[in-house]
Formats: C-alpha cells, sequence, structure tokens
C-alpha cells in the first residue's frame, strides 16, 4: 500500500488550483489524493484505487462492510473531482488505519 503521509488533502468540494492539482496528482502513476479525511485515491498505471477509510460508527459487522463502499461511490460521485475519475476504472476497497498503517478490510482476498 502507499503511504497516505505525503498525500494530498482536499475537500469534498474543492475548487481551483487544489483540484487541478489533484486532478494532475491522479494522472501521475504515484499520485495519492485524500478526501475529506474519507476516500483515498491512489493512482496506479490502469486504475485508481479507492480506499474508503473505516469509521467505528459507519460499519460494526463485515456483512455491513458493502454498504459503507455504495455510500462511499454515491459521495464521490457528487464530489468536484469526479469528473476526472468517471473516466478511469476505479477499483474500491474498505480500510481501517491501524495507527501503524491500513489493514484491508473489504473485499476479503
Amino acid at each position: 500500500m502507499k503511504s497516505l503521509n505525503d498525500a494530498l488533502r482536499i475537500g469534498f468540494d474543492e475548487t481551483g488550483q487544489r483540484l487541478k492539482l489533484a486532478e494532475s496528482l491522479l494522472i501521475d502513476p504515484m499520485g495519492v489524493v485524500v478526501i475529506a479525511n474519507s476516500v483515498a485515491l491512489l493512482s496506479c498505471p490502469t486504475k485508481i484505487a479507492c480506499e474508503v477509510i473505516y469509521r467505528e460508527e459507519e460499519a460494526q459487522e463485515p456483512k455491513q462492510y458493502s454498504a459503507v463502499i455504495i455510500h462511499a461511490k454515491e459521495w464521490l460521485k457528487c464530489s468536484t473531482i469526479w469528473p476526472a475519475l468517471k473516466k478511469r476504472t476505479l477499483e474500491w476497497e474498505l480500510v481501517a488505519d491501524t495507527g501503524m498503517g491500513r489493514v484491508k478490510l473489504w473485499p476479503h482476498s
């Protein structure tokens, strides 16, 4: 997993130069953008990995994880960065930030 430490962090409704910078980072195969501390977008050569950052209040049981992903997809479609994403292949994961790194919760490997 790529580190989020140096990621560009933007708001859900970001505009102007920061939005343009985020869009350019997502063209770069090493680019990482975090939106509203909720979804990390990690650019790869053939796709964008979308990591939904787990919050305990959102899903208490593993069977609810897919609902969190569905909600995050709809949320992202309403963001200002969506036009830069909609033509790319998006791969979705739910991750927990343990403080010592991220752990994939969904989908199961």
